[in-house]
């Protein structure tokens, strides 16, 4: 419940500072918020998303990055681009509205969309209130077809670029946390309860697959036929969490645990920069672990890559999560996650480097 707490106090905290003209971000660079997602359009520029409507971008591979402003408060879940120049980031929360004695939980939602790298964002209406997760484009001749995913079995569907979303019917109320397209017909969706959905006519219909237990983060394809989901299942005597990597071969009609309690911590995040190669990340909040996983042969077996604790081991309870990652080739990669964790690598995931500055310690005066 602290780490909850915590989150609330950063989401809401960091959100005021923004609303603020005037007051910029000094100290972490380039930003405090949590970092939930990052994207590459090229090997150079880069955009990150995250919590109190964090945008932040880079034209240089990832070793600097520069605040962007995004027009809103609220989290930023998710981004996907289709070209150098447009591309889309959702997000939402869920809080507490009060009056005398009787309160009650509302849903928010944002869909935002820029057509020049990411400089600026504009916001589209989403059919829904429910807070969205994940966001994924492909291009169909000129067109943009879309679909953005979140909580109670939400999904929207754009076949013009975002400028209408249409909510398709969902045979489950579960989380959901990613979708995934490896042509313009073929998708997957992830969610908690181990939840997958598939479609075979670009997102029109969805069917649900066997569930698997645990929660699943993320889903990402290395060609049209080999995929991987991975998340967790939690343990019910509070101790450490067994990773769960699944893996397709049949454009995700069958998956196939390859994990097997192997490794653990949660892991949020997949990526692959070819069918062989791809990398994992998350966390083991039971030993504040970062955990990084590497495969170099399509995801058949994993190699755990040692990245030591949390480089803020004063901050009780609190440890660098890692959310997101994306590679721009076989050996340059970007990790991202909470209080502006960026982290990079050169040479493949054998070595990652800090990439934010500065300190998150305590000021007591100035």
């Amino acid at each position: 419940m602290r780490k909850l707490y915590y989150l609330i106090f950063i989401l809401f905290s960091t959100a005021e500072i923004y609303s603020q003209d005037g007051w910029f971000w000094q100290n972490p660079l380039p930003c405090g918020n949590t970092l939930n997602d990052v994207c590459f359009i090229d090997a150079n520029t880069g955009i990150a998303v995250g919590d109190a409507g964090t945008i932040i971008h880079t034209i240089n591979g990832g070793k600097d990055w520069t605040i962007q402003p995004s027009g809103t408060g609220l989290p930023l879940k998710s981004v996907c681009f289709t070209d150098a120049d447009n591309g889309w980031a959702v997000g939402g929360c869920e809080y507490w509205e009060y009056e005398g004695n009787n309160s009650w939980e509302v849903d928010s939602s944002v869909i935002l969309h820029t057509t020049n790298s990411g400089l600026t964002w504009k916001r589209q209406i989403s059919e829904t209130n429910y807070r969205l997760e994940s966001v994924c484009f492909i291009t169909q001749g000129e067109i943009n077809i879309g679909t953005a995913v979140g909580y109670n079995g939400t999904i929207l569907r754009t076949t013009d670029g975002g400028n209408n979303w249409v909510k398709q019917l969902c045979s489950t109320t579960e989380c959901l946390y990613d979708v995934c397209f490896t042509d313009t017909d073929t998708g997957v969706i992830v969610g908690t309860g181990g939840t997958m959905l598939r479609t075979t006519n670009g997102g029109e219909n969805w069917i649900q697959l066997s569930e698997v237990g645990g929660p699943l983060f993320d889903v990402c394809f290395a060609n049209k036929n080999i995929g991987i989901a991975v998340g967790c299942k939690w343990n019910d005597d509070g101790g450490s969490t067994e990773s769960l990597i699944l893996r397709t071969t049949d454009s995700g009609v069958n998956w196939v645990n390859q994990t097997k309690g192997n490794f653990i911590g949660e892991l949020h995040g997949v990526c692959f920069t070819d069918t062989n190669n791809g990398t994992a990340i998350g966390y083991d909040s039971w030993s504040s672990e970062r955990v990084i996983l590497r495969t170099t042969d399509g995801g058949t077996n994993w190699v755990k890559y040692p990245i030591g604790p949390s480089t803020y081991p004063y901050l009780s309870n609190q440890i660098q999560y890692l959310y997101g990652v994306c590679f721009t080739n076989e050996t340059t990669g970007t990790a991202v996650g909470s209080v502006g964790t960026i982290l990079r690598t050169t040479d493949g995931g054998n070595n990652w480097f800090n990439q934010s500055k500065g300190t998150i310690k305590a000021f007591t005066d100035i």
